[in-house]
């Protein structure tokens, strides 16, 4: 069951199509032992007269020895569209700030570099929330859903 769950919306100006991201996490799994965030990518398309809903995370790229995801190897965006979040926030935002995102994910895909330690999930967010200009807590060695929590609050 999904956990908490606010909206804020930080548009300034009405469009004919919406946009929002939510910032998510989970906690501890069998996948993972610290638990995994990820955003979900969430727009209107108005000619197919659909919402379309994309779950983003940022991983270490599949093959990456011990040594890489500890001191730095490939990251790769991949697909998180399966994660029931247990904590999350929704940003509704304007179509140039979700393009600024859009332009961010993009480079964190081409040029990722991931690193446990420092270029890892959360850092992931953090990065695309300081994009929207939210308020962004501190993102070195805190647990995804911790994250979460803390830019919610940090952004009444």
């Amino acid at each position: 069951m999904p956990g908490p769950h606010r909206i804020l919306d930080r548009r300034t100006m009405s469009e004919p199509r919406k946009h929002g991201l939510t910032f998510a996490a989970v906690g501890i799994s069998f996948s993972s032992r610290v638990g995994h965030a990820f955003i979900l990518w969430e727009e209107e398309d108005n000619q197919a007269q659909m919402s379309i809903s994309k779950g983003l995370g940022f991983y270490p790229a599949t093959g990456n020895s011990a040594y890489e995801v500890l001191f730095g190897g490939p990251g790769v965006i991949r697909s998180d569209v399966d994660r029931v979040p247990e904590r999350r926030l929704t940003v509704l935002v304007n179509t140039p700030v979700w393009n600024a995102a859009l332009a961010r994910r993009n480079q964190w895909h081409q040029s990722g570099t991931y690193q446990i330690t420092a270029q890892n999930c959360v850092s992931h967010v953090h990065d695309i929330a300081a994009v929207l200009g939210l308020e962004t807590p501190a993102s070195d060695w805190t647990r995804p859903l911790t994250y979460i929590g803390d830019l919610d609050a940090a952004n009444p």
